[in-house]
């Protein structure tokens, strides 16, 4: 986290997904950016270990087999040999490698032991480890060599937490530094280059150097994996709207199952959702509020999706209702519903929001919408009728919508 010279104020709600800083700084965005923390992704590790195992690493190409790993990227051999030699398997459900997934402490592990041909059930006294956890085999790797070491916590492995790019890097030295005969010729260092994202142009390294390891973040990755996912794609449809497409018609799926009429697609809420995710990936947050306090009710809002006709009513046009005229009639963790007067006009909408990060697919996402019951009920909620999606890097929102105006 940067370090801030002057006051910051740090508000934390309890809630679905919220949380905003509000801060005073004088350091530069370069600045800040040194002192991220990044986080090793399963492509990533397999490619810096295995480059450092001395293997001899054939050759192997995808052809379709696993949608998620695009062939020429630097990646793909190594997650395709890790594959082959059981370093994961496949997602029996979709079929995917997910190169692009961060891994754990655990996955590490694993890694290393295969790779590297470690011995396994070695002794070890974690606390969090017992017999039976898939982990147990590999929990000595990191007890005799020390990975993962920290006093403060000497007893726990914490087998769950992230492996970061430095922590990745310390944990080979240590092997190497113990077992001299995997020793390379000097230390290597694994680590992500940042860069501010430039849509699908090929992010750039910094200067080369021999004893790094570059990375590239995603982004670009994750494009192509969803272009290539798509069913169908003409010149008249865009990649963005081929997807929103695909999402919204795996949503009405899931409605007509329960006997559900299906959601028509809104150009409003489709502006909202798209809004939203660019401005959750530009400015670095994740949930239903801005950092400035506004929900996804006044997000819709102003997309004008509430709005009342001014001809359907006979009255001037109304854009933003005063204080009090809004009448919530009931609301949930992620939706509410509303009525108001508005001159001759009764208008009855009903808003709720849906959000998502890091699924690489329509399918994933839509999984694990349905595995979650807060946004299951979204989906299924029968007074919704439309529905708007937006998707920009890896966020992923869905508005839902229901507007009427009765004449009373």
């Amino acid at each position: 986290m940067p370090f801030f010279r002057h006051r910051a104020l740090v508000l934390l709600f309890a809630g679905l997904t919220l949380g905003f800083v509000l801060a005073e700084a004088q350091q530069t965005h370069a600045q800040m950016r040194k002192e991220l923390v990044t986080y090793v992704t399963r492509g990533e590790a397999g490619q810096f270990l295995l480059k450092r195992s001395g293997r001899t690493i054939p050759t192997i190409v995808n052809e379709g087999r696993f949608p998620d790993v695009i062939d020429g990227e630097p990646y793909a051999k190594y997650v395709l040999y890790g594959e082959k030699i059981g370093l994961w398997e496949k997602d029996p459900l979709t079929e995917r490698l997910h190169p692009h997934k961060i891994i754990n402490r655990a996955e590490f592990l694993k890694m290393v032991a295969v790779i590297f041909e470690l011995q396994l059930d070695m002794r070890y006294e974690y606390e969090d480890v017992n017999q039976y956890d898939w982990v147990a085999p590999y929990a000595g790797v990191a007890a005799s060599y020390g990975l993962f070491y920290d006093p403060r916590d000497a007893k726990r492995l914490r087998s769950e937490l992230p492996v970061t790019h430095e922590e990745a890097s310390d944990a080979l030295y240590a092997i190497f530094a113990k077992n001299p005969i995997l020793r390379p010729v000097q230390r290597i260092l694994i680590r992500k280059v940042l860069y501010d994202d430039t849509d699908n142009r090929r992010a750039q390294g910094e200067e080369p150097d021999r004893d790094v390891l570059h990375s590239f973040v995603t982004v670009t990755s994750r494009t192509q994996v969803l272009e290539s996912l798509k069913s169908s794609k003409t010149a008249e449809i865009s990649t963005s709207e081929s997807i929103q497409a695909q999402v919204i018609n795996a949503v009405n799926n899931e409605r007509r199952k329960a006997g559900l009429q299906p959601l028509l697609p809104n150009k409003q809420l489709q502006s909202s959702a798209v809004k939203h995710a660019k401005d959750m990936a530009t400015r670095d947050y994740f949930g239903h509020y801005t950092p400035e306090g506004k929900s996804f009710v006044d997000r819709i809002k102003e997309s004008g999706y509430t709005d009342v006709d001014p001809i359907t009513c006979g009255c001037k046009q109304v854009f933003t209702p005063e204080a009090g005229q809004d009448i919530r009639g009931e609301t949930g963790q992620n939706y509410a519903i509303y009525s108001r007067d508005v001159c001759s006009c009764q208008p009855k909408f009903a808003l709720g929001e849906n959000l998502a990060k890091g699924q690489l697919t329509v399918e994933e996402v839509v999984r694990d919408w349905m595995n979650s019951e807060a946004h299951r009920v979204n989906i299924l909620q029968p007074m919704f009728t439309e529905v708007g999606v937006g998707i920009f890097r890896n966020m992923w929102v869905q508005n839902f919508g229901m507007f009427q105006v009765v004449s009373q």
